[in-house]
């Protein structure tokens, strides 16, 4: 008998993305060689603080949700909070838990990475790319799997504005879900971590000067997702 009729397109796909699988079992064997092989467990105070709202979450305390965000004007912590309680119900209150999900949030970071790197500049810049990001220096290895809900963390929103607003401005008139891609992840980037807003601001400049007519027409789709995406801010800052 002849294999299934869709089994030629499922080994196009992943003959497609084998170096992009191949990097993210790299990330995950090198990093998870850095946190299994020191004597001593590296962590950092604010990663337990956001470990302990976690552990509250967990616990059912009767004390309104929106308090137990470490920072009310960055939501990232508190998005990572509720990571952490995942992990910590899937592999138990444990620092390795905290560092599951900051390695979870490497593995997309990279993934975006390569997504934009092939797009814009093709298949060999974002292999390098990909290898620049797993076999980097120590002290940035170990950056990347603080779970602290900021800085490092907040790459994956500026890489997803940036890969949007490009699609969005070379694809002329893009499908809908692109722009209300990129207005949730904007929206969404700036509440996760201000950092994000000058990549939020660049991208806006370069479509109203590259393509304004094009910006007119779509902007609502865009601001629909922004106001969506930044909600959770809006209703954090409302019960402070």
């Amino acid at each position: 008998m002849g294999e299934p009729s869709d089994a030629t397109p499922v080994r196009g796909a992943l003959a497609r993305h084998a170096p992009l699988l191949a990097l993210l079992a790299l990330l995950v064997g090198a990093r998870g060689l850095l946190v299994l092989a020191p004597a001593a467990v590296f962590f950092y105070g604010e990663e337990l603080a956001k470990g302990a709202a976690g552990v509250a979450l967990l616990s059912y305390l009767r004390l309104e949700r929106h308090r137990l965000a470490f920072l009310y004007y960055e939501g990232g912590g508190f998005v990572v909070s509720h990571l952490d309680a995942l992990a910590f119900s899937l592999v138990g209150r444990s620092v390795l838990a905290l560092k599951l999900v900051a390695l979870g949030f490497t593995a997309l970071i990279l993934w975006a990475g390569w997504t934009l790197a092939e797009r814009a500049f093709g298949r060999r810049a974002a292999l390098f790319l990909g290898l620049f990001l797993v076999f980097a220096p120590k002290g940035f290895q170990k950056l990347s799997l603080l779970a602290l809900g900021i800085h490092f963390e907040a790459l994956l929103f500026v890489v997803l504005v940036l890969h949007l607003a490009g699609r969005a401005l070379h694809d002329g008139d893009a499908r809908a879900r692109t722009w209300v891609g990129l207005g949730l992840a904007s929206g969404f980037g700036v509440y996760f971590a201000y950092s994000v807003a000058p990549a939020v601001g660049y991208a806006g400049l370069a479509l109203l000067l590259a393509r304004p007519a094009l910006l007119l027409r779509r902007a609502h789709l865009a601001a629909g997702g922004f106001l969506i995406g930044f909600a959770p801010w809006v209703w954090t800052w409302s019960r402070v």
